[in-house]
C-alpha cells in the first residue's frame, strides 16, 4: 500500500546481504573465466558497503532502518538509533570489516550483561522493541518485536568463533543448551 504519504528507509541488513551475494558471485564468475564481470560485481559489493557505513554504521552497530529523508521521524516509541536487530548478528557472516565485527559482538555481550529480568539471552530479533505501532503485525516481546531467537544465537556464536570471541561463542552454545534441556 505505497501512498504519496508513504516514507521509505534503508534496512541495512539486506544490503550486507546483498553486497555478500555480489562477492560470492564475483568468486564463481571468476572461477568460470569472466572476470571482468566479476570486477564489477566486487565493486557494487565494496560500493555498497562504503554507503551503508556511513548512513548506517553507529560505531557499535548498525542502525537497523534509516529514513531516506532524514527530517522524517518515526515516533515507535523507542529510540530507534539505539536498537540491535538480528541483522547484526548475520553481518557478522557477512564480510563486514573486523572492527565492526568487534564493536557488535562487544554490543551483544553489553546487552548480556544488562538483561531484562526473565530474558533468556541477548538473542533478541529487535532490542529494544517497539513499543507501539506494530501491535497488529509483531506484539510486544514476540517474534520480530523483541522475542529471542536461536536463530540469532546460532549467527552470533558462529561470529564470535571467526572473530576472536571464542569463549563468548562457547557461552552462547552452552546456554542455548540449557535452554534446550529445560524446555
Amino acid at each position: 500500500c505505497i501512498s504519496p504519504e508513504t516514507r521509505f528507509g534503508v534496512m541495512f541488513g539486506d544490503n550486507t546481504g546483498y553486497a555478500m551475494s555480489c562477492e560470492r558471485l564475483a568468486e564463481m564468475l571468476e572461477h568460470v573465466g569472466r572476470g571482468e564481470e566479476a570486477k564489477k560485481y566486487r565493486q557494487r559489493a565494496t560500493d555498497i558497503r562504503q554507503r551503508l557505513i556511513q548512513i548506517a554504521w553507529s560505531g557499535t552497530h548498525f542502525r537497523h532502518h534509516v529514513s531516506e529523508h532524514p527530517e522524517f521521524q518515526r515516533d515507535f516509541g523507542v529510540n530507534e538509533a539505539e536498537q540491535v536487530s538480528l541483522s547484526n548478528a548475520y553481518s557478522l557472516n557477512r564480510n563486514i570489516s573486523q572492527e565492526q565485527c568487534q564493536a557488535i559482538i562487544r554490543t551483544y555481550q553489553r546487552l548480556r550483561d544488562s538483561l531484562p529480568a526473565g530474558s533468556p539471552g541477548e538473542w533478541y530479533m529487535i532490542y529494544p522493541p517497539f513499543p507501539r505501532g506494530w501491535e497488529r503485525h509483531a506484539p510486544l516481546w514476540e517474534y520480530m518485536n523483541g522475542g529471542v531467537s536461536p536463530i540469532v544465537a546460532g549467527e552470533l556464536a558462529h561470529g564470535a568463533f571467526e572473530h576472536g570471541f571464542e569463549q563468548y561463542g562457547v557461552d552462547i552454545l552452552r546456554r542455548v543448551l540449557r535452554l534446550a534441556q529445560q524446555t
